[in-house]
């Protein structure tokens, strides 16, 4: 074996003084190891997994990790392959999740790498903590989807809105111009009784003018409200409802049926439900079927903890097979006699997804139909 001068002494002195420096002051963990346990570690280990020196020094690093990795297998398991690996000279990189003293869980880095000094052979290993990397990056992931479904939203806004301006300019002008019609000819009628007829069709064309009004607004207020959940009392909604339609044609003839069933404290948005009731139950009052023995109207309501279920069925006119799909879709008319704006039953499935629910129905032409809404408990 050579002898060393003293300067070559000197030498290797100091660049082992050198690399304890860069070891002692490293940010990321640094320990050395054997193929089962901790020999040696820094400070910055002290400080990551949150211990003395005497609680790492002696463990193997399964005391260290978690039960399962992010590749589904055991860590001891897993980290002995990766220990074997780097014994044998190939270098390891990997993400490790690993647990700190006080069992709190953090992702890491780490890297393994076979170091001989001496003859001796031992594992270096780096674990670089990346849990605030980690959380920032999930939360720009989180942020980019944000974007893109308010990217969907805006393309979907801009194509309804197309459909909007081009259907609203219609609607709103068709009864505009027919009042102006009725205008005319009333003024060269003589005979009072056909006075009172053409007041009772401008009345017809107002009204009709109203609702489709009203259906704008629902629909803005259903696009800009933000979701606020309030304690719904479903006696109250539907009372208020059929109070708010007690106007309309023919509803005296009608038998309504109403079945509450709720125990529990439900919340939701009240403005949209109350869209929503609306709706479904003009709809079932417009569309009856008056040449029946008993028209009725059937509203069941049953408010369990986590969901509700609202039914709202009728022994009406019913809808045809092929309109079915479509009378959800904006501006969506079922037939050329229709009356209505053609954005209610729109409305209503796009108020549903705002509350986190969903809505089906079941239709029988000339039978009747079922409409069954089911939301979800925003108070849970």
């Amino acid at each position: 074996m050579p002898v060393l001068k003293k300067d070559e002494h000197e030498d290797i002195r100091k660049s082992e003084v050198r690399l304890r420096t860069l070891f002692n002051s490293a940010h990321d963990s640094i320990f050395t190891m054997d193929d089962r346990t901790f020999v040696d570690c820094n400070p910055a280990t002290l400080r990551i997994f949150q211990c003395t020196r005497e609680q790492i020094v002696g463990q193997t690093p399964y005391r260290f990790s978690p039960y399962l990795q992010p590749d589904g297998r055991l860590s001891e398991e897993s980290a002995m392959e990766k220990i074997n690996a780097a014994l044998a000279g190939k270098p390891q990189f990997f993400e490790w999740r690993h647990i700190r003293y006080d069992g709190t869980p953090f992702e890491a880095e780490v890297s393994l790498n076979r170091v001989d000094v001496e003859g001796q052979v031992t594992i270096q290993a780096i674990v670089r903590d990346v849990s605030e990397r980690k959380k920032a990056e999930e939360e720009n992931k989180r942020l980019q989807l944000t974007l893109q479904e308010k990217n969907e939203d805006l393309i979907k806004i801009n194509t309804e809105l197309d459909r909007f301006v081009y259907s609203a300019s219609h609607d709103l002008r068709a009864p505009i111009s027919s009042l102006l019609g009725l205008i005319e000819v009333a003024r060269l009628e003589k005979n009072i009784e056909s006075v009172w007829q053409l007041l009772d069709l401008q009345k017809k064309s107002l009204l009709r003018m109203d609702r489709f009004i009203k259906d704008i607004v629902d629909h803005s207020r259903n696009t800009r409200l933000q979701t606020v959940p309030e304690l719904i009392d479903f006696s109250k909604m539907i009372d208020g409802a059929f109070e708010q339609l007690q106007f309309m044609e023919n509803v005296s003839r009608i038998r309504k049926i109403i079945t509450i069933e709720q125990r529990d404290a439900f919340y939701t948005s009240a403005t949209r439900l109350d869209i929503v009731l609306n709706n479904l139950i003009s709809n079932a009052i417009k569309y009856s079927d008056l040449r029946k023995e008993d028209p009725f109207l059937q509203v069941l309501v049953k408010s369990l903890p986590q969901q509700t279920e609202i039914r709202i069925s009728d022994n009406g006119e019913g809808i045809t097979p092929e309109a079915l799909p479509k009378i959800f879709d904006m501006f969506y008319r079922g037939s050329g006699n229709s009356s209505g704006s053609g954005l209610g039953l729109y409305i209503v499935k796009e108020a549903i997804q705002k509350m986190q629910g969903s809505i089906s129905v079941h239709s029988e032409f000339g039978k009747g139909t079922e409409f069954v809404v089911t939301l979800p408990n925003l108070g849970k």
